[in-house]
């Protein structure tokens, strides 16, 4: 889980504001992770006038410089459990769309879980909660969290009353909802995870099938049932929710892909190198199956290297696979980077192996990239790299025909160039943030409401 370290922190700029943290008030909180009933009938406002709104466009606006005696609003807030300076995809996820927004001028800002001693006391003993593998712990620190989330919201909606905050995630959502009650505003919230956040902390091996898991999932369906909007980042999540809270089908929502700004890349003077995946060592991205069809290569005759860029708790087991096949000098575990963009580029194919994902930054890098990829079409997959030529399929329960299909790409030089090309076209058809992220402004100003209208949104189409 991601951690909260250092001071309250404000950075500023000409056209936005990003604003980190609050100071500490003491929270009151149990270790139940649910939703009492009573929140309800107050929440379900959000979505009686996120039902009754009219779209209305977006306009770039300084702060307002109107006389007045009320709080003024302070445009969009973004509210996350993680650091926005974090690594993973919600961070890439805010850290693009803050970018975008202050390059129109917008008005901004990016909320984390207050920081303060009390903070770093609670969440020391979260820390040492969890090596106990108790899963209390997981729900310990998960409320944590949320109340801090929830305090520093609180403090700045008193000061300037967001237009719209847009969540991260339930635990999110729910601090939103709770913290902006009197201002009334919308809160709108993007599914990033897997199946459910639940499910992603059993598969991490943080808690099992049971009490918890029920709870963290009855939670997540009070929380999305009385959301203003929701933002999902791929159709296969969309349908899965839809599936799993059917109350989810009357929000207002859209489907819309992460996005990346797009980049220039100085030309690499070294030989590409062979093959890359990027991704967090953990059994559901199933790296074992790449050292596998890379030994089967080899008794064909095709001897390739693989750079994996990442860390987790597979990382040894990995290795002692690498040993066991025969690997160690064809596999460089290259652990967390920060240049992975620079890396992309000196490869030549980008492969894929999760088990289930809803829709991978690191997919939409490699195709930024102009590299092909290979994959396995699971979960919102096949929506990032399209049927354009940008990709190649191989079966995961297969690595006999896997490593065929590697061999063949390859193997064809005039293959790989025309499919590469294919792969930077689709990253700009699909996911250049100044070609996406209009979408997401337009769907806030439908989602929102009237509130939107005040300095930041405009009736004009």
């Amino acid at each position: 889980m991601p951690e909260l370290y250092g001071n309250p922190t404000e950075h500023r700029s000409a056209d936005a504001r990003v604003i980190l943290s609050e100071r500490v008030h003491r929270p009151r909180f149990s270790c139940v992770d649910d939703v009492k009933d009573n929140e309800d009938t107050t929440d379900r406002r959000h979505i009686a006038r996120a039902h009754s709104s009219r779209g209305i466009a977006l306009r770039s606006s300084a702060p307002s410089a109107r006389g007045g005696t009320g709080p003024q609003r302070a445009g969009v807030i973004i509210a996350m459990i993680s650091k926005p300076t974090g690594q993973g995809g919600i961070a890439t996820h805010v850290s693009a769309l803050v970018d975008v927004l202050a390059s129109r001028g917008l008005s901004i800002e990016v909320v984390e879980p207050a920081s303060g001693p009390l903070t770093h006391l609670l969440l020391t003993l979260s820390r040492g909660l969890r090596r106990t593998g108790l899963e209390m712990a997981v729900r310990f620190d998960r409320r944590v969290r949320r109340s801090f989330l929830e305090i520093a919201l609180r403090r700045r909606s008193r000061r300037h009353p967001p237009a719209l905050v847009y969540a991260q995630d339930p635990l999110a959502a729910h601090a939103a909802m709770r913290a902006t009650r009197a201002s009334g505003a919308p809160v709108v919230m993007v599914v990033h995870y897997n199946e459910s956040q639940a499910e992603e902390l059993v598969q991490r091996g943080l808690i099992n099938r049971g009490r918890t898991e029920q709870l963290i999932r009855r939670f997540e369906a009070s929380v999305i049932r009385r959301l203003s909007g929701i933002v999902y980042v791929s159709d296969f999540m969309r349908r899965r929710i839809e599936q799993d809270v059917p109350a989810a089908a009357p929000i207002p929502s859209v489907v819309i892909p992460n996005f990346l700004p797009d980049v220039d890349f100085e030309p690499v003077p070294t030989a590409p190198q062979d093959l890359i995946s990027v991704g967090s060592l953990v059994p559901r991205k199933n790296h074992a199956y790449l050292l596998r069809v890379l030994s089967i290569a080899n008794r064909a005759g095709r001897r390739y290297h693989l750079t994996l860029v990442g860390d987790g708790p597979d990382r040894e087991a990995l290795r002692h696979l690498a040993v066991d096949l025969g690997l160690v000098d064809q596999v460089s575990f290259m652990g967390y980077r920060s240049d992975v963009e620079q890396l992309l580029r000196r490869h030549r194919v980008y492969l894929h192996s999760a088990e289930m994902e809803n829709a991978p930054f690191a997919l939409i890098e490699a195709l930024r990239c102009g590299l092909p990829v290979v994959y396995a079409p699971v979960g919102g997959l096949p929506e990032i790299v399209g049927s354009t030529g940008a990709g190649r399929i191989w079966d995961l329960a297969d690595p006999d025909r896997g490593a065929a299909v590697l061999t063949d790409l390859l193997d064809d030089e005039p293959a790989l160039i025309v499919a590469g090309r294919e792969a930077r076209a689709r990253f700009d058809q699909k996911f250049r943030a100044d070609v996406v992220c209009q979408r997401l402004l337009d769907f806030f100003a439908t989602a929102g409401g009237p509130n939107l209208r005040n300095d930041l949104w405009s009736d004009k189409p």
